[in-house]
């Protein structure tokens, strides 16, 4: 809501301004609202908006709070709520980190979910939502990454299959057959999808692509193997070995060995 609005006396939603109340710690103007429920609340300029922050608390907590309390952590239901209020705070709140991903990029949230909790967890459980499934094991995935949250486009799947819908995924082929870098990491037992990332960057294909990996350092911005490292920093192979099976890394497996004197009393 722009400061213009209020001090001409427009209404959002249930909200009329009455004055301005100062900043708050964070210098976001405040104003004094007064929602047609008669209660008066304060609330920063930046959150007030239509399909935001449109009403006093009391008034959202019954808007949206169903019928067996979801909005307490009691509930078993509490996680899908929280999953529900932070679709809507990065979807329409600017002041969430997340929003310029989000509602930034012109995701918005249907009328229908956006307005009502009740609408959208009843979708959610036609439609294979588990309350014993932890957010690792099943969260909500917009099945067109640029798309808009609503019944058409979302599906509950687990966070491999999540990460696997991310638009910025690097397709890479092989053999003909098109795979993410974690599909293809976890096809062939790679530990983790950066080594295909680099492999790929470096050119390397087909069977390149997948080859066992070598164990591999993080040096001075670069990766690099025991032989690799011996060779650079002139230490010894069996030295940065040592120094590896002891927890060293970086500087400190290829440092040469400082000579130590004595004093000849």
């Amino acid at each position: 809501m722009r400061e213009e609005q209020c001090k001409n006396g427009e209404k959002i939603g249930k909200l009329t301004p009455l004055k301005y109340w100062g900043k708050n710690k964070r210098g976001q103007k405040k104003w004094l609202f007064k929602c047609d429920c008669g209660r008066e609340s304060i609330g920063a300029l930046c959150n007030i908006s239509e399909n935001y922050v449109n009403c006093c608390i009391i008034c959202s907590r019954r808007k949206h709070m169903s019928a067996d309390g979801d909005t307490m952590k009691t509930s078993k239901y509490w996680r899908l709520y929280k999953i529900w209020e932070s679709m809507r705070s990065r979807c329409n709140n600017k002041n969430n980190p997340r929003y310029p991903t989000w509602g930034g990029r012109g995701i918005k949230i249907c009328q229908k979910w956006n307005d009502n909790y009740r609408d959208f967890k009843e979708w959610a459980l036609k439609n294979g939502y588990d309350y014993n499934l932890t957010r690792t094991e099943q969260s909500l995935d917009r099945i067109d990454v640029d798309g808009d949250y609503c019944p058409e486009n979302c599906r509950w799947i687990n966070a491999e299959q999540q990460a696997s819908n991310r638009r910025n995924n690097i397709i890479v082929e092989y053999k003909g057959k098109k795979y993410t870098m974690t599909q293809l990491a976890k096809k062939f037992n790679i530990k983790t999808p950066y080594v295909i990332k680099r492999r790929w960057e470096k050119g390397l294909r087909d069977e390149e692509l997948v080859a066992p990996a070598k164990q591999e350092f993080f040096v001075e911005g670069k990766y690099l193997t025991v032989m690799e490292l011996s060779k650079k920093y002139g230490v010894d192979s069996s030295v940065v070995w040592a120094r590896i099976g002891r927890g060293d890394t970086g500087l400190r497996l290829v440092r040469k060995k400082e000579k130590t004197w004595t004093k000849n009393n």
